[in-house]
C-alpha cells in the first residue's frame, strides 16, 4: 500500500479515507501494520523451509530397546492394525469403519472378494462407495465363520437395488447358501480385464452415470506397487478402474471406455516402464490420457497422493499439513487393497507405500512437506495423523516412531525448539 500524504482535497476526501480506514488512526498507520505482517510473513515462510529442511533428514539412529515391553502398539499420531492374516485383516478394518451401533453407521452393501485374486479384489474396491458404503472382506475358496459373524455384526441394510452382499468371483452353491439370509448379487468373470468392466457396469447401474474419468492401470504382477495405490481414490470417488496388459488394451477395457463417447479422462497409472507410450498412444482414440508416474511404487504412491488435475478436480492434491496417510509395506498387497476404505470414511486417507516396510528418502521429503507446524495455539491445528498396515515384522515399531514424529505438529518459530506454549 503506498503512503497518503495530505493535499488540498479537502475535509471530504480526509472523511472518506479515515472511514475506509477503521482499524487505525492513520494511512501511515495502516502501511506500517501491512509491512510487519509483510515481515512475519516472510519469517514464517524461512522457518517453514528449515523446518522441512530438517524434517527430510533421517534419525541418526533409531533405539531397538524403545519396543522392549511394549503395552501398546499405538503412538499419538499413529494408528496400527497389527493383524497380516488379510481375512482377519479385513475383519479389523470392517469393524474400524463401521461400528454399526446404528443405523447410521452400518454398511448398505459388504463385498466380498477373493484374497487369491489381488486385482478382481482391487478392482472391486470402485463398490466401497456410496450407495453401497460397505467393507471388503475376503474369502479363500470358502466363506470363514470368522467373515459370517462379521456380515452378521454389520447387518447390510441394503443398498439402492436391495443388495446386501456383492459377491466378487465363482463361488460354490454350497458357499453362498452361507448367505441366504441376505439379499446377494454375484459378478463372475475370467479374467481380470472383464472384471474390471462388469464391476463398472455394475457401480454404474447403481448410481446411475458413467463417470468420465476412469484410471487404468496394469495387471502385471511386477506392476502391481504401481497399480495398488489406486485402490484408495476408486474407493473415495466414483471412477473405478480398468485393466490393459503389457503392450496391450483388452477387448473389455475398449468396451467400458467406448462407452464414455471418446470423451474418456483417462488416469494412466505408471511410467512408460509399467505402461508402454505405445499403449497411451491408443488409449487417445478413447478420449484425453494424462499420465501419473513415479519411478517406483514408493515414488508413485507418492506422486499419485500428490496429483490434482485442475482443470476436472481429480486427485488427493495432498501437498501441505493436516491429512491421513495409510502406511504399508510394498510386501502386503492384500492388507494394503483391504485397508482401502480408510480412504472412503473418517480422515480419508490415501496410501503411501514403505519399501520392504523401511522408510527411504522420497518419503522422508514428502512427509517434510506435510509437516504441521502452528504459529501460537497448537489446539488449533492442522493435525495429520498416520495408519500402519500390519505388525511390527511388516513394519517395525521403530518404523512408526519416525513417523509418528515427522507427523507431529511443531511451532513454526525455531526459536520455540518444536516446544507448544
Amino acid at each position: 500500500m503506498r503512503s497518503w500524504k495530505p493535499m488540498v482535497a479537502g475535509m471530504l476526501l480526509l472523511a472518506i479515507i479515515a472511514a475506509c480506514s477503521p482499524s487505525s488512526d492513520s494511512p501511515h498507520e495502516d502501511h506500517d501494520a501491512v509491512e510487519e505482517k509483510q515481515e512475519e510473513a516472510t519469517e514464517e515462510q524461512v522457518d517453514r523451509r528449515m523446518l522441512e529442511g530438517e524434517a527430510v533428514t533421517p534419525p541418526h539412529a533409531l533405539r531397538e530397546e524403545a519396543s522392549n515391553h511394549l503395552q501398546t502398539l499405538q503412538t499419538k499420531n499413529m494408528t496400527r492394525l497389527a493383524e497380516n492374516d488379510p481375512i482377519s485383516f479385513a475383519i479389523q478394518l470392517s469393524q474400524m469403519g463401521w461400528p454399526a451401533t446404528h443405523e447410521q453407521n452400518q454398511p448398505n452393501t459388504v463385498i466380498l472378494a477373493s484374497v487369491t485374486d489381488w486385482r478382481a479384489s482391487l478392482a472391486s474396491l470402485t463398490l466401497v462407495h456410496h450407495p453401497n458404503n460397505g467393507p471388503m472382506l475376503y474369502y479363500d475358496g470358502t466363506i470363514s465363520d470368522e467373515v459370517i459373524q462379521e456380515i452378521a455384526r454389520l447387518d447390510p441394510l441394503g443398498n439402492d437395488q436391495g443388495t446386501e452382499i456383492l459377491v466378487i468371483g465363482d463361488l460354490p452353491q454350497a458357499e453362498l447358501d452361507k448367505l441366504s439370509a441376505y439379499t446377494i448379487a454375484q459378478i463372475t468373470a475370467d479374467s481380470a480385464p472383464e472384471y474390471g468392466k462388469l464391476i463398472e457396469e455394475s457401480f454404474i447401474e447403481t448410481i446411475g452415470d458413467v463417470p468420465q474419468a476412469v484410471l487404468v492401470g496394469s495387471l502385471d504382477e511386477d506392476a502391481k506397487g504401481f497399480t495398488i495405490p489406486a485402490a484408495y481414490w476408486i474407493a473415495h470417488m466414483n471412477e473405478s478402474l480398468l485393466f490393459v496388459e503389457d503392450g496391450a488394451i483388452p477387448k473389455e477395457t475398449v468396451e467400458a471406455l467406448e462407452a464414455r463417447g471418446g470423451e474418456a479422462i483417462i488416469y494412466l497409472l505408471g511410467p512408460e516402464a509399467i505402461i508402454s507410450e505405445n499403449v497411451a498412444s491408443e488409449l487417445e482414440a478413447y478420449g484425453e490420457v494424462k499420465r501419473i508416474e513415479g519411478d517406483t511404487p514408493v515414488e508413485q504412491a507418492i506422486a499419485f497422493s500428490s496429483y490434482k488435475d485442475e482443470a476436472t478436480d481429480f486427485g488427493w492434491d495432498i501437498t501441505s499439513p493436516g491429512h491421513g496417510l495409510v502406511f504399508s509395506s510394498t510386501n502386503d498387497a492384500e492388507l494394503a487393497i483391504a485397508a482401502a476404505p480408510l480412504a472412503h470414511l473418517g480422515k480419508h486417507s490415501p496410501l503411501i507405500w514403505l519399501d520392504d516396510g523401511e522408510l527411504t528418502q522420497p518419503v522422508y521429503e514428502y512427509l517434510a512437506k506435510l509437516k504441521p507446524v502452528f504459529a501460537d495455539d497448537p489446539t488449533e491445528g492442522p493435525y495429520n495423523h498416520g495408519y500402519i498396515i500390519g505388525d511390527v515384522d511388516r513394519v517395525s515399531y521403530q518404523v512408526q516412531g519416525v513417523i509418528d514424529e515427522r507427523l507431529e505438529i511443531v511451532s513454526a518459530h525455531q526459536s520455540d525448539e518444536g516446544h507448544h506454549h
